[in-house]
């Protein structure tokens, strides 16, 4: 009996390390950060670094990690501070945001002071949280002590570790959390395996970085914009811009100048009000110039305005043959008494000018003195001095003629 005991005592030993060796052969882990709250009114963000065995790794116990991660601001490089209520760095207001402490969680997502209760796999230690200075960035490093069973990794199943709380410094930056890739100075994110007993690295590969913008959440603008472009189209300008959502938006306000400092208004075009679907907007601009500046205005409707963007439009009408030439003319046909607008564009010294109409045997049948400009030129023509037919419009400088166009005018 005692010899039976003893072999099923060996039996039974062999068992258990067969199932932890094939339980953690091949065991790897994946990190990340997650978003969990901001709040508006403090000026906060609070961050969850949570950890979880990886999907195609067999479940495994966490005896301890060790994270390893980067602060990196986006447009600000500066020392991570201090945890925990000491000093921060010698220049705090050079960073965006200030780590104001680092909690961990147990095992059912209760936030704990110093450790957490991990009651299926056993007791987790306080952190030991401390900073490791790099050349061009920080990196901080948290390590996670597990007494007792350890933390259950299961495959695909994330655990919440432990919540980064961030006071906003400067809400117009935006900043980074980086898992830090390992160097010569400083190891990888490593993870110890409780029954094995090994240490296994945590691959860049498996570690989700974020990154956050406090205005967009907290001090959202009107619209957010997705794009503003212009491009030109024959002797015409096509102006484009789409949202991604709009708040209380109004209307935009469209500029044009042919200098980029004096603007006029081209265009008033109704907003959305509020709505999260893309919206779409486009203007024709058939008054530009060579080169066209164009401001786009956003105004909500208790009158507040913000200018949203500026770009810049050449026009290919001023390098080909339709220059010094009626690039168009409209409407055509003309009905009963109505005016013609005739646009004309010339590269020629601006001076006085003459339009000319003519029939279709080359005869003059009227001619009105013009203003000419060097650009884009509009001229209004009223067609009650003639009657229906078919007409010529040509315009003549000081010494020279643009080409005809042909119009008809129908009573």
């Amino acid at each position: 009996m005692k010899v039976f005991t003893q072999i099923f005592f060996l039996l039974f030993l062999g068992l258990l390390s067969f199932q932890a060796s094939a339980q953690t052969a091949g065991a790897e882990a994946e990190t990340r950060f997650l978003l969990n709250n901001v709040d508006c009114n403090t000026d906060e963000v609070f961050i969850y670094v949570e950890i979880r065995a990886a999907v195609n790794s067999p479940q495994f116990f966490l005896r301890n990690v060790n994270f390893r991660w980067s602060y990196t601001p986006r447009t600000t490089i500066a020392p991570m501070p201090i945890l925990h209520g000491s000093s921060p760095d010698n220049n705090p207001e050079s960073a965006p945001i200030w780590i104001s402490d680092f909690i961990t969680y147990n095992n059912i997502g209760t936030p704990t002071a110093a450790g957490g209760t991990w009651f299926e796999c056993g007791q987790i230690a306080p952190i030991d949280p401390h900073n490791l200075i790099g050349s061009n960035d920080t990196i901080v490093s948290y390590n996670f002590t597990a007494a007792g069973g350890g933390v259950c990794l299961i495959p695909g199943e994330w655990r919440t570790i432990g919540e980064i709380r961030v006071d906003i410094l400067d809400g117009s930056e935006c900043f980074d959390f980086i898992w830090h890739a390992p160097t010569v100075l400083f190891p990888p994110t490593v993870v110890k395996e409780v029954l094995a007993g090994e240490v296994y690295d945590v691959p860049i590969g498996n570690q989700e970085n974020t990154s956050f913008c406090y205005d967009a959440v907290c001090n959202p603008l009107p619209i957010e914009l997705n794009s503003f472009t212009g491009a030109d189209k024959g002797c015409e300008n096509l102006i484009e811009w789409s949202t991604v959502s709009e708040t209380e938006n109004s209307h935009f306000v469209l500029e044009s100048s042919s200098d980029g400092i004096n603007y006029r208004t081209i265009a008033t075009i109704d907003g959305a009000g509020t709505t999260l679907e893309a919206q779409n907007y486009s203007f024709v601009d058939k008054d530009m110039d060579n080169t066209t500046y164009y401001s786009l205005t956003q105004v909500d409707f208790d009158g507040t305005s913000e200018k949203v963007g500026t770009i810049t439009v050449v026009s290919a009408c001023f390098n080909n043959e339709e220059v010094n030439s009626i690039s168009e003319l409209y409407p055509n046909p003309s009905f009963n008494n109505s005016s013609i607008n005739i646009k004309f564009l010339t590269n020629q010294i601006a001076g006085e000018g003459k339009l000319i109409i003519t029939d279709i045997l080359g005869r003059v049948v009227d001619v009105a003195p013009l203003e000419i400009i060097n650009g884009a030129n509009i001229f209004e023509y009223n067609t009650q001095k003639i009657g229906s037919g078919t007409y010529f419009a040509r315009i003549q400088g000081t010494d020279w003629f643009s080409k005809s166009m042909k119009f008809v005018k129908i009573n």
